[in-house]
């Protein structure tokens, strides 16, 4: 990269109001598509010195879609930590756009970043809280009404919103009044002019939609306009609260600004939809889906929490009903071939170079490997490497999985965070799973099909190819988990019954 070229895109940047954004990353493009990584890294020194805070952030975020380097991620969160010249909004945008990023990123995470990403949050909350004065706490409150919130409710396809429908619908089996609300938070904050920023899906049909059948249950419905957090709906909402006096607020995901603001009022509970992780979140209590580590109660002093606002619980599932049945014959698949199910959202990340070069070994032996999700880099994948593309087939979205998985002898999870429900999926139908000892699919799956390296898996999946008694032991174990982990009412109470006895 000429000097030239640096010094055009620092005066551009220097430059920067909304009114030319999209000029100056139309030219940023251009200068930026033939850059190598070393070239961005010089670029990136001189950008976290531009003077122009907006500029600074929005260029430095792109510099991010092209340096997988921790030490780099941390100093952007640094600069975001310490410059506080954005407004609280814009820069809890950026907080979002950071921790989806890292959240589908498996090669970047330390501790540092990790306790960063806390301290911002909590920096963002106490500026977003210094706008509501004197919130009192409620202590006679209705017993017979509940709220459920949620940061994103799309559809019957959308984990959290199922989750939150399940967990309603199990309270109003209790003769609970269960009112159930989206606070369109995810993804939230005052958007900035990102080339590749994301926004949360939202489904606008829903806010003339007051009541929500699911099941033999009809529950009241609310759903907050797409500008959440918005101060002036957020004192509204607060308003909603303490006027109708919930016993409690159970939410679920997480990362809610608004209802960290109404703990302050009532107790709220977070069911993390991440149960493998810690949620920044000041609820009055959290559930996680593991044992506490020192490393967990150092993050949690960074909210002002202790290990007594977290419960330790089952994360459990329900599954989406079976439609349909295939044969191997319909779709292709030859009956020898052992069939192995990659399934998630995010496997574009989430599928390395090192779980390639395992499952390649493995794909020489008559294994099919079907892809079930988002993978958008699969094609670029099959050309590179004529194993994966010939062994490899990518089904992209299913809307009957469990159709699916009865044609699949095994399931197979990668290094990553999420997934839990996949699992689950796959046990339920009586497939084995082999899974790193890390992330939700290691919680979902338990100890018995765990490994700890990748080296281990590809062994491990040999044995069951191999060893047709251990399969069959496996996959007898498989279901009986699944249907531990598909017990959500009994799982569920007993989180509840921990938390009402925290706060009651």
């Amino acid at each position: 990269m000429k000097i030239k070229e640096i010094n055009e895109l620092l005066r551009m940047f220097e430059q920067y109001t909304v009114e030319i954004a999209s000029t100056i990353f139309i030219e940023f493009l251009a200068l930026t598509k033939d850059f190598e990584e070393k070239d961005w890294h010089y670029l990136w020194d001189k950008v976290k010195n531009i003077q122009n805070s907006r500029a600074k952030f929005i260029a430095g975020f792109e510099i991010l879609d092209h340096i997988s380097k921790v030490e780099i991620y941390e100093e952007y969160l640094s600069v975001l930590h310490s410059d506080e010249s954005l407004d609280w909004d814009e820069r809890y945008f950026l907080w979002f756009q950071i921790s989806k990023k890292l959240f589908g990123t498996t090669n970047i995470s330390s501790e540092k970043l990790t306790q960063q990403q806390w301290l911002i949050y909590e920096s963002i909350y106490q500026k977003f809280s210094s706008y509501f004065f004197d919130i009192p706490f409620i202590n006679n409150r209705n017993e017979n009404l509940i709220f459920i919130t949620t940061q994103q409710f799309l559809n019957m396809k959308h984990g959290p919103t199922k989750t939150a429908l399940d967990r309603a619908y199990i309270l109003k089996k209790l003769y609970k009044n269960v009112i159930i609300i989206n606070t369109a938070e995810l993804l939230g904050g005052k958007p900035l002019e990102l080339l590749h920023g994301e926004v949360g899906s939202y489904n606008e049909n829903l806010l003339k939609v007051e009541k929500m059948k699911y099941k033999d249950e009809t529950f009241s419905f609310v759903q907050l306009d797409n500008n959440m957090p918005n101060i002036e709906n957020s004192k509204e909402f607060l308003n909603f609260v303490i006027k109708y006096k919930p016993l409690y607020i159970v939410n679920i995901g997480g990362n809610s600004m608004l209802i960290d603001i109404c703990s302050k009022a009532v107790p709220v509970i977070n069911i993390n939809t991440v149960p493998s992780g810690l949620t920044c979140t000041k609820a009055t209590v959290q559930v996680i889906g593991r044992q506490l580590t020192k490393k967990d109660e150092n993050l949690l002093a960074l909210l002002g929490k202790t290990k007594e606002n977290v419960i330790v619980g089952r994360f459990t599932s329900s599954l989406k009903p079976q439609m349909n049945k295939y044969t191997r014959k319909e779709l292709d698949i030859p009956e020898e071939q052992f069939v192995i199910a990659l399934i998630g959202g995010r496997l574009t990340q989430e599928v390395t170079q090192e779980f390639i070069a395992m499952i390649d070994e493995v794909l020489q032996k008559n294994v099919m490997l079907m892809i079930i999700g988002r993978m958008h880099n699969y094609e670029d994948i099959c050309k590179n490497d004529p194993i994966f593309g010939k062994n490899a087939v990518y089904l992209e979205e299913q809307d009957d999985v469990l159709a699916i998985l009865d044609l699949c002898d095994l399931y197979v999870n990668p290094k990553r965070a999420g997934g839990g429900t996949s699992v689950i999926e796959a046990m339920y139908k009586g497939c084995p799973a082999v899974t790193l000892n890390s992330g939700d699919v290691a919680l979902g799956a338990g100890p018995d099909f765990c490994v700890s390296t990748y080296e281990e898996m590809q062994k491990q999946i040999f044995r069951y190819m191999e060893d047709k008694e251990f399969y069959r032991e496996m996959s007898i174990k498989a279901k009986q988990r699944a249907d531990y982990m598909l017990d959500s009412e009994n799982a569920f109470m007993e989180i509840i019954h921990q938390f009402e006895n925290k706060v009651l």
